[in-house]
């Protein structure tokens, strides 16, 4: 993602005014505006990859078989992937969230 990095220039030089508290948080929404629209597509696609888990699990629970429950067990390891690959991505995103914020 090519996001912007947090710019001071566009402060005004009086800090103890309201404008300068405005400025910071219009500067802060315009460089994490994207970063949390990603974290929270990320977050709705958890929410569908465990659900996904959930619909398995009671799939597996009900299906007799060695062959049909080692295919839903081939799914969850599958599934299991993405959804570590979906906490990595968000964890990343709200370190970088941090680092572009406050660093």
């Amino acid at each position: 993602m090519n996001i912007p990095y947090f710019n001071l220039d566009a402060l005004p030089l009086k800090v103890d005014s309201y404008d300068y508290l405005r400025a910071v948080v219009a500067e802060e929404k315009r460089v994490c505006g994207p970063i949390d629209d990603r974290i929270r597509d990320l977050e709705n696609k958890f929410v569908e990859l465990v659900n996904q888990m959930e619909a398995l699990q009671l799939t597996l629970n009900q299906t007799k078989g060695f062959f049909a429950r080692w295919t839903i067990r081939t799914k969850m390891v599958a599934l299991t992937y993405k959804i570590d690959t979906n906490r990595d991505m968000r964890y990343s995103l709200v370190c970088d969230r941090i680092k572009r914020t406050y660093a």
